[in-house]
């Protein structure tokens, strides 16, 4: 049997230690470029979902401001809604210019069927929206500043009761704020979830409730303009599974 030459015994040990080399600094490089391309996808993966959740904190916390001021902790409702509609405007104006967005929109309905409630348009015009009773059409009036002059401008065609809307059902046996479940807004026929509150009389009796939406438009229209990948999709779900907002469907607009 003829043994192998010198060269032969010489390089392949060579050429073999420079393909392990070769294959093992391979390896390395694409461990090492797999690991970075996780690590900042991971940051940006952060970075969106704190996004996300700083203009969800904002809804939330805008509300809880807007209620307040609204309707203080410990302030009794009153009997009938005109017997303090100048206390309620103006409450309610600077309710709304707390947070004006998304919180532009407060209202309060009350056991008799009465309805108040003040949309904000900017900074210096707004909307009232007033029943006195039950089996009336809310009415809506323009108002240019928290003093200005109310003048009447519609009547809506739709009966609006608030005892039988979603955020008045659900707040009235609560004796915390509440969030409802998502709904279609009686005006707009947007979907929105409701933040809402009970109002008690001077001898802790219900008497109404006071309510601010959060628009479900305004998330949406938010997580649509994320700076994402072409594959990639942001979402907000509810803990029950349902769909709040997403970047590439415009949910928030029931069919028909």
């Amino acid at each position: 049997m003829q043994s192998p030459s010198l060269r032969t015994v010489l390089i392949f040990p060579y050429v073999a230690l420079v393909i392990i080399l070769a294959v093992a600094i391979g390896a390395l490089s694409y461990q090492t470029g797999s690991q970075a391309v996780l690590t900042v996808s991971e940051s940006l993966l952060e970075e969106t979902v704190g996004r996300i959740g700083q203009a969800i904190d904002r809804h939330v916390v805008g509300s809880v401001a807007t209620l307040e001021a609204a309707f203080p902790n410990g302030m009794p409702a009153p009997e009938k809604i005109e017997d303090t509609i100048g206390a309620l405007r103006t409450r309610f104006w600077i309710a709304t210019s707390l947070h004006i967005d998304p919180n532009n929109y407060v209202y309060y309905g009350n056991l008799e069927g009465q309805a108040f409630g003040l949309y904000r348009y900017s900074y210096q015009q707004g909307e009232l929206r007033i029943k006195y009773r039950a089996e009336d059409h809310r009415k809506r009036y323009r108002i240019d500043g928290i003093n200005g002059i109310a003048r009447y401008e519609s009547t809506e065609k739709a009966l609006f009761d608030p005892r039988k809307r979603p955020w008045f059902q659900a707040a009235q046996s609560s004796n915390k704020d509440i969030w409802t479940s998502v709904y279609i807004d009686f005006g707009t026929h947007d979907l929105v979830a409701t933040r809402a509150r009970r109002v008690l009389g001077p001898n802790g009796e219900l008497r109404g409730v006071v309510a601010t939406d959060m628009p479900l438009r305004a998330l949406n229209d938010f997580i649509g303009r994320l700076d994402l990948s072409p594959n990639g999709l942001a979402f907000i779900i509810e803990p029950n599974g349902e769909l709040i907002a997403s970047s590439r469907s415009p949910n928030v607009r029931p069919n028909g």
